[in-house]
């Protein structure tokens, strides 16, 4: 009896077990066709906009793609007019002005006023509108401490030493997003911070509280900054990769003699934190013995292109530091060749501390002309760029999307 009891149960589970399964696959077979068909109508949409960037790009004049790979300094404090041609990089006397990619503002550049600032900003974008020119993004060192360009304009900001000395993450999110609102409202739209350097013996006399610490607190508070400033409107960008040394490259070219296993140990933060897609990564002018001897981070397709891009993962924008800054040229690396090495290494975007770009430019513009291949490396870069101006709304995209 209770052999055929234990049979009779043992059928009705199974008769039970069954029922629900075919029940539960029904509805998740349904459930997976929706699912896939969604994804299949996205991947359709991110093809048609890829290609559609693609063709953007493939017309753009060569001109206008070397123009954009530069971020440059600016003339004044009032109103805007570039200074750079289209005749100036292709040899012609076209007089079309060019616009930089992007503009650092420096201490000079900043206004004694909101409103003053407010009219200067104002006024790069209506010329640009006028002279039909892509929009730069607008870029200034607000670090905090020492390194604060808007310290006459936004509310005081601690060095990054002291935020991690003396704020929880709680406030310090919304001790950046306020900086991040008053930066926004002054029209700027990119942050040339935070700095993610961990702070060692061998940096922290360069750095000068620039570090928010170690290795725990780089990653902790530089994620907590990032998302501030990103989450409101402004674009990061973490610096230095790969790292300094106590040798200030605006002088001189840093030397980073750690072992290969030390050297990846203290960049960790900059692994870390690029998962939290900020906008750009720029690069020191550091050499590293133990990675791509004698060659300077910046122009090193190993840091650039296979540690930064392919290891790490990265897609933003990748910077180079200052390329008249003394590490460079005064080490073989004129801002002409630099430009060149740049691009070459997987570099987006140049900075030049000048006013003008055109002498490098003009270099770039020839090499690609001659060479198809260094033309393909420009174009990639000018994808990337054009690509975050078409998320942070610089450009108004119909003719993309």
């Amino acid at each position: 009896m209770k052999t055929k009891n234990t049979l009779v149960t043992g059928i009705i589970l199974f008769l039970l077990f069954t029922s629900c399964t075919d029940k539960a696959t029904k509805k998740e077979i349904k459930t997976h066709q929706s699912a896939a068909s969604v994804q299949n109508y996205i991947d359709q949409v991110k093809k048609k906009r890829s290609e559609n960037l693609e063709s953007y790009i493939k017309n753009m004049p060569l001109e206008q793609k070397v123009a954009q790979l530069f971020i440059e300094n600016l003339e004044g404090s009032n109103t805007f007019r570039s200074y750079e041609t289209v005749g100036a990089l292709n040899g012609t006397k076209d007089d079309r002005p060019l616009i930089a990619g992007g503009y650092i503002f420096f201490s000079y550049n900043i206004a004694d006023s909101r409103e003053q600032m407010q009219g200067y900003i104002k006024s790069i974008r209506d010329y640009c509108d006028t002279y039909n020119n892509i929009q730069p993004y607008l870029c200034v060192d607000q670090e905090g401490g020492w390194v604060s360009r808007l310290k006459k304009l936004n509310p005081k900001l601690p060095s990054n030493e002291k935020v991690a000395q003396d704020y929880d993450i709680r406030t310090t999110y919304q001790l950046y997003s306020e900086q991040a609102a008053g930066m926004k409202d002054l029209g700027f739209n990119m942050n040339l911070a935070p700095v993610v350097e961990v702070c060692t013996n061998d940096n922290k006399d360069f750095l000068d509280g620039r570090s928010f610490g170690n290795l725990n607190q780089v990653t902790t508070y530089g994620r907590a900054c990032l998302n501030a400033y990103e989450n409101n409107g402004i674009a990061t960008v973490l610096k230095h990769f790969p790292g300094n040394t106590n040798t200030d490259p605006h002088t001189g070219l840093p030397e980073i003699t750690l072992s290969e296993q030390d050297l990846l140990q203290s960049i960790e933060s900059f692994r870390e934190l690029v998962q939290y897609s900020p906008a750009a990564v720029l690069m020191s002018h550091a050499r590293t013995s133990a990675i791509d001897r004698g060659v300077p981070a910046c122009l090193s397709k190993v840091w650039v292109s296979d540690i930064l891009r392919n290891e790490y993962g990265y897609q933003g924008l990748i910077f180079s530091d200052d390329i008249f800054m003394g590490a460079l040229a005064d080490n073989g690396y004129p801002p002409e060749v630099a430009a060149i090495r740049a691009v070459e290494a997987g570099v987006d975007c140049i900075m030049i501390s000048e006013k003008r770009f055109a002498k490098a430019g003009k270099v770039l513009y020839n090499r690609a002309k001659e060479n198809a291949a260094f033309e393909a490396k420009i174009d990639q870069a000018v994808k990337r760029i054009i690509k975050y101006k078409l998320e942070a709304g610089l450009i108004d995209g119909k003719e993309i999307r």
